[in-house]
């Protein structure tokens, strides 16, 4: 029956993402530009997508603002490959070609960045949902590890650029939409471009009463980014985020409790009080920022640096104790780029350093009805995470795409006991590691490239892993690495109406990282043996309509993307089980992805996505697993401009099949407690009103 669905869902041609399309404003209409290539940056240099060696998945403006503005969720899980979950909302997991086994909450052996700013602390965590998605303009999702120029990760890298009005010298924003739920949202933007300098800033702020009980969230987010190009070689650019989130944590139910009332709470039970009692939720008060100086020296060398600093006060009662943390993270990020070109030959060589450092206090009351009780234990962390790089690329007449890149890490970390009795830091320090990574792409015919890659991972282990809710430090908690092979091809139509991007990989992974719970639901982590994945993600968009504004239907473009992960546990025992060859826990074997964007004249548009996903295990002997799911969403809209006001109403509803699943489940969960009840039916409309010159 799930196979059914799944055949159905590639009706709508094969893959997806946004590989081609690009929006404008006209005076009548949403409308579609000619075609343009895709462009990244991941590789510190703008270069068309199409020759890149990497498989890279682009989110761009269009597609985010097809999708709500209270979660990435929807926008991000259209690249193939990539999985990102909510467990509740504003609680964001998020893997590249891998598993969340290392993820009860938060995100981990991914690397993030906004504004060129690394977000990802010097302890391996990454608050994701810090960032508004109505401040995104963009993402670039790196897929499999890029550690030769990101540092230490197994998953895969992201790089965000916040929204720019780049090309409107004043412009003034006011949008707002509500829906199901007790959700709200509403958003301010202002943004100013005078000779030398650009300044945009914004305030946004959610609130939602939640599907669940106990599963209410509230944030106040502000953003301001800068530019000043002061010389005609140089530009200095900052970016501040502050950002106060609260949201409740319903917790996991088993599959009886999920059937009788998927939107309760987790129950209390004979021994254990339950979410509800407890007030379990999440407060994070964070500021994040940062300045960026780029500088040509001479004809053929830039000089980059970057250092950005970040402070959070971290509360979270949970139902077996109430933690308590403050962290302060420092970041530096430097590279001189040397390019130059002779006859048919172009080349470029990158060598830099990225060093940062956390400062971390743990404590850890007792929870009475969610107000701290007494002081249990007490931690202080330092934790470091250094590394060199160097990045070699040449282009050979425009055909053939060489590049080997290499970074040497250093990742360690020391802690103390603060209470009850204080020690001294005990050091714990990792091998220094190589990470390599060689590439190639070759042009066959034009507009035909096809790739190949291998690439080394290795990804330390968190703070959060170190020291998790069971209040013990896993000091023999050893890194995962391992080796990621890939080959692929890209396709695009010389006028861009059809693109495709097809890429196969094999990722054998060791010592891969595992959560686990005790009976007490205390989560704890080891190395549970091996992994080896074997995937392939395919993705399409193709026009229908070719984009025409003189006719009634400007355009009809449809997209899909295509996921196959058969991931499965290598020389893996546990509890005198041996686990080898079960498929690992939290993949989903198929996911399918299809959209549908139509515009028409006078500027009314219609978004329509239908997402498949395969039965999901739920522990790691493959007993329990979610059942295949189908959500389907659409949103409708009408945009106009007059003169120098832009309007915009629409209307949008989510999970239109009613389904009933969990948007990310709780794995190996003591009691069987896997299941986190997403959302049913639910709707929301808005609107937004800018004024811009």
């Amino acid at each position: 029956m799930g196979m059914k669905h799944y055949y159905t869902s590639l009706l709508f041609l094969f893959s997806a993402s946004v590989t081609i399309r690009a929006t404008c404003q006209t005076n009548d209409s949403l409308t579609v530009r000619t075609i343009p290539e895709i462009t990244i940056k991941a590789y510190f240099h703008a270069q068309s997508i199409m020759p890149a060696t990497g498989s890279v998945g682009i989110v761009d403006s269009t597609q985010l603002q097809f999708h709500p503005d209270n979660s990435l969720v929807g926008a991000v899980n259209t690249v193939p490959g990539v999985r990102m979950e909510e467990r509740s909302p504003a609680s964001y997991r998020l893997s590249i070609r891998g598993s969340v086994l290392r993820s009860p909450f938060g995100i981990r052996n991914i690397r993030i960045y906004v504004a060129g700013m690394c977000l990802t602390d010097a302890g391996g965590n990454t608050y994701l949902n810090l960032v508004s998605p109505s401040d995104v303009g963009e993402i670039e999702i790196l897929k499999g590890p890029e550690g030769s120029v990101y540092g230490a990760n197994t998953g895969g890298v992201i790089l965000i650029n916040p929204v720019s009005h780049s090309t409107d010298s004043l412009v003034l924003k006011a949008s707002g939409e509500g829906g199901s739920y007790g959700y709200a949202a509403g958003k301010i933007f202002f943004q100013k471009i005078f000779k030398t300098y650009l300044i945009n800033a914004s305030q946004t702020y959610t609130r939602s009463d939640g599907y669940r009980q106990n599963s209410a969230t509230q944030s106040w987010t502000s953003q301001i980014f800068q530019r000043w190009r002061y010389s005609q070689k140089a530009t200095l650019k900052a970016y501040l985020l502050y950002t106060h989130l609260y949201y409740q944590t319903p917790g996991g139910l088993n599959i009886t409790e999920f059937n009788a009332n998927p939107r309760s709470a987790r129950p209390s039970t004979a021994t254990l009080p339950g979410a509800g009692s407890q007030k379990a939720a999440i407060y994070n008060s964070t500021f994040f920022g940062g300045l960026s100086n780029e500088v040509s020296i001479g004809r053929n060398l830039v000089h980059s640096v970057c250092a950005s600093v970040s402070y959070t006060d971290f509360k979270n009662p949970f139902i077996t104790n109430y933690e308590k943390r403050k962290e302060t993270n420092f970041d530096i990020r430097t590279y001189f780029d040397w390019t130059g070109s002779r006859n048919y030959v172009k080349w470029s060589w990158v060598n830099g350093l990225e060093a940062e450092q956390i400062l971390t206090q743990v404590y850890d009351y007792g929870n009475s009805s969610g107000v701290p009780d007494t002081v249990q234990t007490a931690y202080h962390f330092n934790a470091g995470d250094y590394f060199i790089f160097s990045r070699f690329a040449v282009s050979i007449i425009n055909r053939v795409e060489l590049e080997s890149a290499l970074s040497l890490n250093y990742n360690w970390y020391q802690y103390k006991n603060a209470f009850p009795s204080t020690g001294r830091y005990t050091n714990v320090g990792f091998n220094p590691q190589l990470m390599p990574r060689v590439a190639a792409s070759v042009k066959i015919i034009p507009d035909f490239f096809w790739r190949v890659s291998a690439s080394r991972g290795y990804s330390a282990p968190t703070l959060a892993e170190v020291h998790p809710s069971a209040n013990v430090i896993s000091k023999n908690l050893q890194p995962e690495s391992g080796w990621c092979y890939e080959t692929g091809f890209r396709f695009r139509e010389k006028k861009g109406y059809l693109a495709l991007d097809v890429a196969t990989f094999f990722y054998k992974l060791d010592h891969a990282i595992s959560m686990r719970s005790d009976s007490a639901g205390n989560d704890f982590f080891i190395n549970s043996g091996g992994t080896d994945q074997l995937g392939f993600e395919g993705q399409a968009s193709v026009w229908i309509i070719r984009p025409n504004l003189h006719k009634v239907v400007h355009n009809l473009q449809l997209n899909c993307a295509y996921t196959f992960s058969h991931f499965v546990f290598s020389n893996y025992y546990n509890d005198n089980s041996n686990y080898s060859g079960h498929r690992v826990t939290g993949v989903p074997q198929n996911v399918v992805v299809s959209s549908l964007n139509l515009q028409l004249r006078l500027g009314f548009y219609l978004f329509a996505e239908h997402t498949y996903t395969s039965r999901i295990p739920l522990n790691d002997a493959n007993t329990s697993f979610a059942s295949y799911y189908n959500l389907l969403q659409f949103k409708v809209g009408w945009r106009h401009r007059f003169g120098k006001i832009d309007l915009q109403i629409f209307m949008g509803a989510n999970n239109l099949l009613n389904e009933k699943y969990s948007l990310g489940n709780d794995l190996n969960a003591a009691g069987q407690r896997y299941y986190n009840a997403a959302s049913t039916r639910n709707y929301y409309a808005g609107a937004s009103i800018g004024f811009s010159k």
